[in-house]
């Protein structure tokens, strides 16, 4: 929805990037919501909902109007990519901590979790970077947003195969 969005405004000639930081803020608000659900560990769960409760405080006091010459908040981006990065992480550790009940390869959210951590971890140099790559002319941009592209493909099957586990009641078909 905000994609669609902020694509709309770029053809009408409109400044987009305050729905992209729209779009950040609620993909971590509810990346985090499933990775404390993941987690058994009470004080992990604490931990999750306190920083995103921080950073939506900060995300509402930040954010651009499209009224302005708005900039891209590489920072905040970076800093909550590097946030999902080690959820996912706090993930496969706390699997290859426990005794496997079943085969990794059938669970859903193992699936989920690879297609996340995969698309965070591969794009976090690109929103760390993204505003100085503007500002300073370095890199053509569109080269850029294709190996992301790339990315948010391959997280796509990996949410594609998540699914087919779920709806063969954790069997791959």
């Amino acid at each position: 929805m905000f994609n669609g969005y902020a694509n709309l405004l770029n053809e009408l000639m409109f400044d987009n990037l305050f729905v992209y930081s729209l779009n950040f803020s609620w993909s971590y608000f509810v990346l985090s919501l499933y990775f404390a659900k993941l987690y058994s560990s009470t004080t992990l769960r604490v931990i999750i909902l306190s920083i995103v409760m921080i950073f939506q405080i900060y995300s509402l006091n930040h954010v651009q109007p499209a009224t302005i010459q708005a900039t891209f908040d590489s920072i905040s981006f970076g800093l909550i990519g590097l946030l999902i990065t080690i959820y996912g992480l706090l993930y496969y550790a706390k699997q290859l901590g426990n005794q496997p009940k079943e085969n990794i390869l059938y669970v859903p959210d193992f699936w989920f979790v690879n297609g996340i951590f995969t698309y965070y971890a591969s794009n976090f140099f690109i929103f760390l970077t993204f505003n100085t790559l503007i500002n300073r002319h370095y890199a053509d941009i569109s080269i850029i947003w294709r190996i992301h592209n790339v990315v948010f493909l391959v997280m796509c099957i990996y949410f594609f195969i998540g699914f087919q586990c779920r709806s063969s009641q954790g069997r791959f078909r």
